[in-house]
């Protein structure tokens, strides 16, 4: 069986069935059923048509209904459709978690042990092409470059300078310039 019995599987289908009895407006997605990693095709009694939501839920309950290998890719799946916001600080921690704990990196290293012959062979095909960081020596010096001038924080003031103290006329308190006239009268 592809998928492991439990409720997650269940309830994925249940999204599956509904999506696939109604007609749907608005935004939509499409969705493998069956995902391509996992032996699905491009036919369409294999896609179906879901709101941007049911489908980040699909592909969240995949991660919960499959095991070693193929819950790796769904974790991949999942992270590149959550790469450019991170819809939720839970979903985003439980990826990563569970994508780059200790066991499945020690799993991705041993799938990705070649022959010492392959590696010659990829070695002597890449001679000669430019390095794959060419320009980031470039990008660092502009960082390097920016990280000189006082950084400002989210509440817009200087981080990291010591402001001025006054000393309050009525209490006699040498207190923070910003504290002076929020909490001291003069």
């Amino acid at each position: 069986m592809l998928f492991i019995d439990n409720k997650y599987t269940n309830w994925y289908y249940e999204i599956i069935h509904n999506a696939q009895n109604r007609i749907a407006t608005g935004y939509i997605e499409k969705h493998h059923i069956i995902p391509r990693s996992l032996g699905g095709s491009n036919e369409l009694s294999n896609i179906v048509r879901l709101t941007a939501r049911e489908h980040y839920i699909c592909h969240y309950l995949l991660t919960k209904m499959t095991t070693s290998k193929d819950k790796i890719k769904m974790f991949h799946a999942l992270r590149f459709l959550n790469a450019n916001n991170k819809k939720s600080s839970r979903i985003y921690e439980y990826i990563k978690i569970n994508l780059f704990s200790k066991n499945n990196i020690e799993m991705s290293i041993k799938r990705s042990a070649m022959p010492a012959e392959v590696k010659k062979k990829i070695s002597d095909k890449m001679k000669g092409r430019p390095a794959h960081n060419m320009g980031k020596t470039q990008i660092h010096k502009r960082h390097k470059i920016r990280s000189d001038s006082p950084s400002i924080g989210s509440n817009g003031k200087l981080k990291g300078l010591v402001r001025p103290r006054l000393c309050c006329i009525s209490c006699k308190k040498e207190v923070d310039i910003a504290n002076l006239t929020k909490y001291h009268s003069h």
